[in-house]
């Protein structure tokens, strides 16, 4: 029995060392032009900038772990998704894709003070834009170069959105966390967390066809937009009351519209 138990357990020692072989520290390539699936069993680390390119699509599956090296400047990490190409990142409840600096040992020994650690994640699209930033010439269609990313020749291309398709998709993002990004591409140039485009939200008072009360009406109350997300909507749309929360940009914003409303009767009057 001894000897049996002496074979058993030599046998369970090469299986876990034959299972933990397939694990890996994955560095990213610069571009990624075919499509490209990153899986649970490895760590992906971003070296600079990483460009999925064309038509590629880059799956990512639930459990998996992205990090970003600590770095700055034209060399900050981040993972760009260009016009055309696509994400999916369809994590779960139970194990969420996680974005994360090199010097998260997932165990809590960063905090909330460990900002800034890496870029973070950037999605480009085809929809079409209302100007460029600066009051720059934007072109027909207008086009514009997402902030911050430092590029000269073909991956000027790589940094551009904007275009004419309104219906583009880039894929999925669902059970995403995107931890200690933010580090400063250029002087007052950076992204936290998850940096989208999207048309601005017009919102007048009293039309009810402005897009800011359409998405309202709609029960839309996420947008993702530059510092992360940014919500509008008077509630988020979660089941659980206790995640159904009002959003402070958007609660101050009512309360400016009853403080205009209650003044409505005094504007544009004869002193």
């Amino acid at each position: 029995m001894k000897l049996a138990s002496k074979y058993l357990a030599a046998a369970a020692s090469a299986l876990l060392l034959a299972g933990s072989a397939h694990a890996a520290n994955i560095i990213a390539p610069r571009t990624i032009t075919a499509n490209t699936t990153w899986t649970k069993d490895n760590t992906y680390f971003l070296e600079g900038y990483v460009f999925v390119t064309g038509n590629a699509t880059l799956t990512i599956q639930p459990g998996t772990v992205v990090k970003g090296r600590v770095s700055s400047g034209a060399t900050a990490a981040a993972l760009v998704i260009t016009r055309g190409a696509k994400i999916i990142a369809d994590g779960t409840k139970d194990e969420p894709i996680i974005f994360t600096s090199e010097l998260d040992q997932l165990n809590g020994n960063l905090g909330v003070q460990d900002v800034g650690l890496w870029g973070g994640l950037i999605v480009l699209g085809n929809a079409s834009i209302n100007s460029r930033a600066n009051s720059q010439p934007a072109g027909s269609p207008a086009q514009d170069q997402v902030e911050g990313l430092s590029v000269t020749g073909p991956e000027v291309e790589y940094a551009t959105f904007g275009g004419t398709n309104d219906a583009d998709n880039s894929g999925v993002l669902r059970y995403v966390r995107v931890e200690y990004p933010g580090i400063a591409f250029q002087p007052n140039n950076e992204i936290n967390g998850i940096e989208g485009t999207s048309r601005a939200i017009d919102f007048t008072l009293g039309d009810y066809t402005s897009r800011a009360n359409l998405l309202n009406e709609a029960k839309i109350a996420t947008i993702v937009r530059e510092q992360g997300f940014r919500l509008w909507g008077n509630r988020t749309l979660a089941t659980d009351p206790k995640y159904a929360f009002l959003s402070v940009r958007r609660t101050a914003d009512m309360i400016n519209e009853s403080i205009l409303r209650g003044h409505l009767w005094a504007v544009d009057r004869c002193i």
